[in-house]
């Protein structure tokens, strides 16, 4: 996500104007009991992006 966004960025800006839609699960936001790796890496998908 992070390269990802990288390479987007300045092509973004170069255009004047442009969108990201970044994708990420509910356990983004939410917690759940055995899935702290996963919960993990969408937290930080969701954190990126704001």
């Amino acid at each position: 996500m992070f390269y990802c966004l990288r390479s987007e960025i300045p092509a973004i800006l170069a255009s004047g104007s442009g969108d990201t839609v970044s994708l990420s699960s509910i356990l983004g936001l939410n917690s759940m009991a055995g899935r702290a790796a996963y919960v993990a890496i969408q937290h930080g998908v969701v954190g990126l992006i704001k």
